[in-house]
């Protein structure tokens, strides 16, 4: 079977059902199934390579699917039926990390998605952003370095201890990441690509061991 590029799609995989998504990653691209229910995700992954054609893959994905959702609960809360209004109010607190001046993006840089952490601040009548890859600092790492610019350029936090506020950034990013992730799709965006932008988010989570985080006590209604 040919080996897909990191961006690129089969055509068999070009409109998946719910709940399944398409991790390319060289020769070990596939399918993974993700299902959240109660706190706990179910998942498994079908690798192309252990497939003659890509919709036997896919079969395979959907089958798994459908006797899982059998064995599983029906869905509660918002996320089982969600009208117009609510669905706006998940994706307001889905990009909202609750600091002022700290923002939270994946996006597309050289010609590949990545998470992004962001401090935005006004100044001499121009926009000025900072930002740091999650994936090359770390959330850890990119909280430490951004809490500080967020202390020298937003007036809110100017006097604010260092420490505490990396502190607060740390768990806020790591809350909005795993609100996302849990949500099982990424917030509707100008910029297009959700499905994709998720699953660069989704295998981020799944490589970190300090996520996902637990979210029981959130109301998103």
């Amino acid at each position: 079977m040919p080996t897909q590029t990191e961006d690129a799609r089969p055509p068999a995989f070009e409109d998946l059902p719910k709940h399944i998504s398409y991790v390319p990653q060289g020769r070990g691209s596939g399918l993974q199934v993700r299902i959240w229910r109660e706190g706990k995700t179910y998942q498994k992954f079908f690798a192309q390579s252990h497939f003659q054609t890509n919709e036997d893959c896919l079969a395979a994905a959907r089958f798994w699917r459908d006797i899982k959702l059998q064995e599983l609960p029906e869905p509660e809360g918002p996320g089982a039926s969600q009208t117009e209004e609510v669905r706006g109010k998940i994706s307001e607190q889905m990009t909202w990390t609750g600091i002022r001046g700290l923002g939270f993006q994946v996006g597309k840089k050289s010609g590949k998605f990545r998470l992004y952490a962001s401090v935005q601040w006004r100044e001499d009548d121009q926009n000025w952003s900072r930002i740091r890859s999650l994936h090359a600092h770390g959330i850890d790492g990119a909280a430490n370095q951004l809490s500080r610019v967020l202390i020298e350029q937003i007036p809110e936090h100017e006097d604010k201890d260092p420490a505490d506020l990396a502190q607060r950034c740390k768990e806020a990013l790591r809350r909005l990441i795993s609100r996302i992730y849990k949500a099982g799709s990424y917030p509707s965006s100008r910029h297009g690509h959700e499905e994709k932008r998720y699953e660069v988010l989704a295998r981020f989570v799944e490589q970190d061991e300090t996520l996902p985080v637990d979210l029981s006590g959130e109301d998103l209604s």
